[in-house]
């Protein structure tokens, strides 16, 4: 017989026209051509089948047709011209690499390459994989499920993106459709962002539960990095959540089910959903920014897809969801939620961690260390070893430092504007005030704010009389270093009668040499 397959309800057509053709008188019988004709088959095919049933007394007859099983025993085991594939020796090793998941090019390949006897052709391995497979039939991993859910269990959520709009700067850049969906009732929450970060999917949850007036007990999300650090690929292995998505969590309340990777059918009435906006708004409405789209969709959302008729429930999502869902949603938290980002950032040698462009002081006995940086709207908790060790006020200036949090005696060094410095000195006395401006800027090069930083800091340790003292004293025997004026305190030398030899305070030139 042919190699096309017959449906065996043609063969009960073909052996109904035999049957009609038999009643008909001789001028007006049709013939076995116009039969297979009829029966949309060739005359060999029409023969084959016709002498198999006619053998099996099937062919003629009075009554009802014969049943399928009927035909199908009648006709007998289909056969091929070539029942033995050219890589039938290597079968048991193509069937254990296609149990392991390998596919067809992939085993091809393997055999090319360690079997010194394999001449078999890419389209033999493959034909043989999908009689393997035929044979096996559909493994119970295939096998898939309409799961019914029940009233304010669960929600899944997901992006889609819309291409490009333009934001209030007029600037053109990718913008993508989130989607909560109510598994119950499929009424569901639409916005459109530019990012899919951790702060923004946190609003959009925020957003969507208000617009909701409750929370569901599970929500089922993909594995975007907002949600989900690490995925679980099977089900001996656990998903580790982004913390932000476990504080919002912890909030309002649900759980949270991540989809499985590569398995999207897991959360099909949010994927249906996605496609569903952005066939019906996106390619209808069409918005060209922003503002236009996020308008235009809630109007959409209103008026055309909460008013449907679902093509799953059969029943408008809006109509269900008031008439089960509404009422059986948890309760919004009375406070309201502070959204949270954290960020894991290293100590730096400045005592700072660095986050988002900013810099935030941390006690310095932590330099080196990893910490948790916990960024909610007004404030910033830093925590190390589970500890928490600094809170900032959040602000838009860059850096943000707690003196406390430097070494006391180093902490001062960290202003850099000489004015600061001579300032203090000044406030010590003019002879204070004439040294430390000599050193730092009395060369018309050369800046040494160090050296009157450390002078500075050496004065202010001892009483202001003595302090002002000893510079004059320094000031007329040229000393221009903390060190040796620190000698001169430490010494008692700072009211001694001045050598007469000393020369003073010179205003000029930079390099002269003392008198004698």
């Amino acid at each position: 017989m042919g190699r096309r397959t017959v449906d065996m309800h043609r063969l009960q057509e073909l052996v109904r026209l035999h049957r009609d053709d038999a009643r008909r008188s001789v001028e007006n019988k049709i013939g076995v051509r116009e039969i297979a004709r009829l029966a949309q088959m060739s005359p060999n095919t029409e023969r084959a089948y016709r002498l198999s049933f006619e053998a099996a007394g099937l062919l003629y007859g009075e009554g009802e047709l014969p049943s399928l099983e009927a035909l199908k025993a009648a006709v007998g085991p289909r056969t091929r011209q070539q029942e033995k594939s050219s890589v039938e020796q290597w079968r048991d090793v193509i069937g254990a690499k296609l149990d392991d998941g390998a596919k067809p090019k992939a085993i091809y390949d393997f055999l090319n390459a360690t079997e010194p006897t394999f001449t078999g052709s890419y389209w033999a391995v493959k034909r043989l994989c999908m009689r393997l497979r035929r044979e096996r039939g559909p493994s119970a991993d295939e096998v898939t499920f309409h799961l019914v859910t029940r009233p304010g269990k669960e929600a899944q959520v997901d992006f889609g993106s819309v291409g490009m709009l333009l934001d209030d700067d007029g600037v053109a850049r990718k913008a993508y459709v989130f989607v909560m969906t109510l598994a119950h009732s499929r009424h569901a929450f639409y916005d459109v962002v530019f990012d899919q970060s951790s702060e923004t999917w946190q609003r959009l949850h925020v957003d969507a539960f208000a617009f909701f007036g409750g929370v569901p007990e599970v929500i089922v999300p993909d594995n975007l990095k907002s949600a989900v650090i690490k995925a679980a690929f099977t089900s001996s292995q656990t998903a580790e959540l982004n913390q932000s998505y476990r504080e919002i969590a912890r909030h309002y309340g649900f759980r949270v089910d991540p989809t499985p990777p590569y398995q999207p059918q897991k959360k099909g009435k949010v994927e249906s959903d996605v496609g569903y906006v952005k066939n019906s708004f996106f390619k209808t409405w069409a918005p060209k920014t922003m503002r236009q789209a996020k308008e235009q969709l809630a109007l959409w959302a209103k008026e055309i897809a909460q008013v449907r008729i679902h093509g799953t429930t059969k029943k408008r999502p809006i109509d269900a969801f008031v008439d089960k869902e509404r009422a059986v949603l948890q309760p919004l938290p009375t406070v309201a939620y502070d959204t949270v980002v954290f960020r894991k950032a290293k100590v730096q040698r400045d005592a700072h961690v660095h986050v988002g462009g900013q810099l935030f002081s941390v006690p310095f006995k932590h330099i080196g260390k990893q910490a948790w940086v916990e960024l909610r709207k007004g404030s910033v908790v830093i925590r190390v070893d589970d500890e928490r060790v600094a809170t900032h006020a959040r602000g838009n200036q860059r850096k943000h430092t707690i003196d406390e949090h430097l070494p006391k005696e180093r902490r001062d060094l960290i202003d850099r504007d000489p004015e600061v410095w001579m300032e203090r000195a000044r406030r010590i006395g003019p002879h204070a005030e004439m040294l430390v401006h000599d050193v730092i800027l009395g060369d018309d090069v050369l800046r040494r704010l160090s050296a009157g930083q450390a002078i500075v800091k050496v004065l202010e340790s001892v009483d202001k009389d003595r302090a002002d003292a000893a510079c004059w004293r320094a000031i007329c025997y040229g000393v221009d270093d903390a060190k040796t004026l620190k000698g001169i305190l430490d010494k008692g030398l700072e009211y001694a009668p001045v050598d007469d030899e000393a020369y003073g305070h010179l205003d000029a030139p930079v390099f002269s040499r003392q008198p004698h």
